[in-house]
């Protein structure tokens, strides 16, 4: 059997969806005719003969009908001595399952409160013969489409498991809960699916499952059979030898024998706002289809009572009866509902059924509720990104619009969410609408956002706060590193780059800045830099990377040879500054990642020559720039994910730097050009023209030192009346 359900688990979903569309269910017993305390006739039934009928040979009162939430029910409670073999049933159907046809069965269930133990069956069953109780072995088997009720004694919840215990199919229900229950059936797979969902109560009409209900799907029968469910139900509590057993109440049996879940009522139905759906409109108009039991002559009209007292409007208060005897579906209140209020409604049926005495009914219909909409505080404005410098002042707004008056109160966090509160703190004194923050430091970085409430609640985005400055300076000279520690010393920050390999040596030589004799690292795989949590983007989504490299024309990586990256695995890592071989025996610099952008150069990088090298990050665009000059721009991606890997200076043995490595520095914005000169020229000594093709220097540098003054007029001068003009200054020969 195994194997079939194999094979048609996928074809058992999809029948429950065509099931649910498609058949009817008819109400099959809700116990309201029975009286309270009553017994069960005690007989075990005989094939297809039985009825209602229970299978207890004392009259213990174990199996009983007792009125519970305001509805009678059956109750069911193993005995005590756990001696007798009990159940409880209806069959004698006209519409049993035969082998070859879905089946659905309806009911409802709670397990009452406490902290008894529970070992009960629900579901389908099949008859052999007369005697199908009378062992231990065959009582859970003959619940074939069902499920078991477990927990053990003090436990304040229970599992709805299979009927042999192996497999959870929902977990941790609560005790004194209401459950809708679905069983769909198929005797020719064995199988069946389950849905169970929280109810309202018991009593009332049978409803619809949804997909989230499912607790199973192709679940096989307890024991294989070739004889037809003929339910629609079965109950067995087990046998808990000296403790009484947790009750478990049945209500409100439907029975489908021909596939489905299609209901039919005298009452009106599928309401328009759905039972207990919220956030409504305030101007949400009534509705609901009328009865489509086929005994029905003619509807003859609807009484509506609406109102926020459920009681008044289960009772027919005439306070709450909001329109009377009409033949509408559909009702349009005279004024908007009230945020945030639960209304309740019911829909009073009148019809004439078509039998020969044209019978008058009128059916109460279910109580039905519905919760207006939220008068949720609506946010016009959202705080934005700030980038300060230290001591000045940081200000953060929100604009609120709120038919209540509302309350502000701002928090920091340390991420980029305002939901997760572990790590938010709220703010002093921060309980307007704009936050400032005076004589900013590199403490106050962060993550903010405002909680507004008045009092429902609503939140901000999150904006955050960088404090422009150098986050790292790694000078890399000899006289920085920490040779007890094993770290190349942070002369700005504190991130200290350790060796990645303990117990290396680093090579120290001459070095660009300064230069100092021993000013650089020729690094190797074992002396490369790791350092951990430094993301220099992550307050302002910006960056500058500054480092002199001294390439010694040796060859380079299939994918280049890194300078710095941040992140281990391409594809999740944030950035990474390679050298690449571009030809002609040069190299040039790329800045990418797996995410979209790549800004690489042309050969600018030439052999055992220092060269300044920048790349920047603005939030849009990578840039690269050689010697202080622009030479590479890309606006075609993102950063990657990887905030959390260690940045590393160079790389492993199949890409780190061949060469030396002078005077790394990292900021947390951008430059701009000027400000990547400066770097230039303050290691160089040398001053840089910005931008050589400007076009007043095109038309007035005469002597292209990026300068116009009184040494390109001289230069002018020192040409004066130089003339070329034919005939002007030029005879005929």
């Amino acid at each position: 059997m195994q194997s079939i359900i194999k094979r048609i688990g996928l074809a058992i979903f999809f029948l429950t969806a065509i099931v649910v569309a498609n058949a009817e269910l008819l109400p099959v017993e809700d116990f309201t005719d029975k009286q309270e305390a009553a017994s069960i006739d005690g007989t075990i039934p005989n094939g297809m003969l039985g009825g209602f009928w229970d299978t207890e040979y004392e009259n213990t009162g174990n199996i009983t009908t007792r009125t519970e939430d305001g509805s009678m029910t059956l109750r069911i409670t193993a005995h005590s001595s756990g001696t007798l073999y009990r159940g409880a049933g209806i069959s004698n159907l006209s519409n049993p399952i035969d082998n070859t046809e879905t089946g659905v069965l309806f009911f409802r269930f709670k397990v009452g409160s406490g902290t008894a133990p529970l070992r009960d069956y629900l579901g389908m069953h099949s008859l052999i013969d007369s005697d199908f109780l009378t062992t231990a072995t065959c009582r859970a088997a003959y619940v074939n489409a069902g499920f078991g009720l477990s927990c053990p004694e003090g436990s304040p919840t229970f599992d709805v498991t299979t009927t042999d215990g192996v497999t959870v199919l929902k977990s941790g229900l609560v005790r004194d809960q209401w459950y809708n229950t679905w069983i769909v059936a198929d005797n020719a797979t064995n199988a069946f699916d389950l849905f169970i969902n929280p109810a309202a109560g018991p009593g009332g009409d049978a409803e619809l499952p949804t997909p989230s209900d499912a607790a199973g799907q192709g679940i096989p029968f307890g024991a294989p059979t070739d004889q037809p469910l003929v339910g629609p139900i079965f109950v067995k509590p087990a046998d808990l030898p000296v403790i009484v057993s947790a009750n478990v109440f049945i209500d409100d049996i439907y029975w489908d024998g021909d596939g489905g879940l299609e209901l039919k009522t005298k009452a009106a139905r599928n309401p328009v706002p759905a039972h207990r759906q919220t956030q409504v409109p305030l101007d949400q108009a009534l509705s609901w289809e009328a009865p489509n039991d086929p005994n029905i002559a003619q509807v003859l009209g609807y009484d509506l009572f609406l109102g926020t007292d459920q009681n008044d409007v289960l009772t027919g208060e005439p306070s709450v009866l909001a329109v009377a005897d009409t033949t509408d579906t559909f009702y349009e209140p005279m004024s908007i509902f009230a945020y945030d209020t639960e209304y309740f409604w019911r829909v009073e049926t009148r019809v004439r059924m078509d039998d020969p005495n044209q019978t008058l009914l009128t059916t109460p219909g279910a109580v039905w509720s519905f919760t207006a909409m939220t008068a949720l505080p609506v946010l016009t404005q959202q705080p934005v990104n700030v980038i300060a410098s230290p001591g000045q002042t940081a200000e953060f707004s929100v604009a609120v619009e709120s038919v209540k008056p509302v309350s502000f109160q701002w928090y920091k966090s340390d991420d980029r969410a305002n939901d997760t509160f572990e790590d938010d703190v709220a703010i002093a004194d921060a309980d307007g609408p704009t936050l400032l923050l005076t004589n900013v430091s590199a403490g106050d970085e962060g993550f903010y956002y405002c909680r507004v409430s008045n009092p429902s609640v609503a939140y901000s985005e999150v904006a955050a706060l960088g404090i422009k400055r150098e986050l790292a300076h790694w000078t890399l000279n000899k006289s920085d590193y920490d040779a007890v520690n094993e770290l190349y010393l942070d002369a700005a920050g504190g991130y200290h780059a350790a060796v990645a390999v303990a117990g290396s040596t680093p090579v120290f030589v001459e070095g660009a800045a300064d230069p100092v004799i021993e000013g650089a690292v020729a690094f190797d795989p074992n002396t490369r830099g790791v350092v951990g949590l430094l993301n220099p983007s992550e307050f302002t989504d910006q960056m500058t990377l500054s480092a002199w490299v001294k390439w010694d024309g040796g060859p380079l990586g299939e994918f280049g040879n890194v300078i710095l990256q941040k992140g281990q695995t391409w594809e999740t890592l944030m950035w990474t500054w390679k050298l690449r071989q571009t030809g002609d025996g040069r190299a040039g610099v790329r800045f990418y990642n797996n995410f979209g952008y790549s800004a690489q150069t042309d050969n600018l990088i030439e052999s055992d020559v220092w060269t300044h090298i920048c790349a920047t990050w603005d939030g849009i665009a990578a840039r690269v720039y050689i010697n202080a000059a622009l030479a590479a721009t890309d606006t075609t991606g993102a950063l990657g994910p990887d905030t959390l890997g260690n940045l590393l200076i160079t790389g492993t043995a199949d890409d780190d730097f061949p060469g030396a490595i002078d005077d790394i520095r990292i900021y947390n914005t951008a430059f701009d050009l000027v400000e990547i000169a400066y770097l230039y020229v303050d290691v160089s000594g040398m001053s840089v023209c910005l931008d050589p093709d400007d076009p007043i220097l095109q038309i007035y540098d005469f002597n292209n030192d990026c300068v116009v003054n009184l040494a390109d007029v001289a230069e002018m001068a020192s040409h004066w009346l130089t003339c070329l003009a034919v005939p002007d200054c030029i005879e005929r020969p």
